[in-house]
């Protein structure tokens, strides 16, 4: 580490509310997958996350966060996800 304050990332998880307490109990975040017909996982199984900011807007995340494949990102919008960072 060179002691400079750029050494660390703000890395950001979205999710849902329910998912979010299920996160804060357990203090791990599984991985996404296309098991029973989810609709994530789009780069295969991971946890997922992004430097992008809750600041960013809803649409630059869903675009950012989400194959827009069939109108997911829209979908993911009106779900309203919320941002937890980690």
């Amino acid at each position: 580490m060179s002691g400079n304050k750029k050494d660390t990332v703000d890395f950001h998880h979205y999710t849902d509310k329910e998912s979010v307490k299920k996160i804060q109990k357990s203090g791990v975040i599984l991985q996404s997958d296309e098991s029973g017909g989810g609709d994530d996982a789009a780069f295969g199984p991971g946890a997922y996350g992004t430097t992008l900011t809750p600041d960013s807007g809803k649409k630059a995340l869903a675009k950012n966060n989400y194959d827009d494949a069939g109108g997911l990102a829209q979908e993911k919008i009106a779900r309203r996800k919320i941002g937890l960072r980690i």
